[in-house]
């Protein structure tokens, strides 16, 4: 076994454990929407609206993002207790942000969106910490300093998930997520177009 697959087996778990939690309340979500109480009294439906469901998709593809970043760092040399605690608190704070992008089983309320209001500084403010985490880890890492382009777009990145956090309402919690989504898109329209560097 190789450094690499020593570290990523905990990296891949955690993150592994994540998707699911996502995956997860997804489909109690929409289970929950078309479900009635028996008895002929029917339930309100959970209304699943299209902040929550948005928001785990980007968590998801957040997720796939920084798993696939870990790839950078498979020719690593033996494992530290200080670089198992690193990736621990990483893949662990992502963990908190796919927890808290659904509600826990029995405690969904009637309407997601305001689920996600509710726990939408939490849950980005993670991922925010994640990715900023990444960004200095790589920029470390790297044979050479990053140019200015990587600081920018990363941190123009990370101000877009700090505005969508931060944002007054639904509608403009719902533009950044629609817009954090369309710059994965195009992220993943280059790699398929111009070539993946991995």
């Amino acid at each position: 076994m190789t450094p690499f697959e020593f570290v990523f087996a905990l990296f891949g778990l955690v993150l592994g454990l994540s998707i699911a939690e996502v995956l997860g309340g997804l489909a109690r979500a929409i289970k929950l929407s078309t479900a009635s109480a028996g008895g002929g009294r029917a339930r309100a439906a959970l209304r699943i609206g299209w902040l929550t469901p948005l928001f785990g998709v980007l968590v998801l593809v957040s997720l796939t993002t920084f798993w696939r970043g870990a790839w950078a760092f498979r020719d690593s040399e033996a494992p530290t207790l200080w670089g198992l605690l690193l990736t621990l608190g990483l893949s662990g704070a992502y963990y908190l942000a796919a927890a808290l992008v659904f509600p826990d089983p029995g405690k969904e309320g009637r309407d997601l969106d305001a689920h996600f209001m509710a726990n939408r500084r939490a849950a980005i403010g993670a991922i925010i910490a994640c990715n900023l985490a990444g960004m200095t880890i790589s920029a470390i890492a790297a044979p050479g300093m990053p140019d200015a382009a990587f600081w920018i777009i990363n941190l123009l990145y990370l101000a877009l998930l700090a505005a969508t956090a931060l944002a007054p309402g639904k509608r403009w919690s719902l533009a950044g997520l629609i817009v954090l989504l369309g710059i994965h898109a195009v992220v993943v329209a280059m790699t398929v177009f111009v070539g993946d560097t991995l």
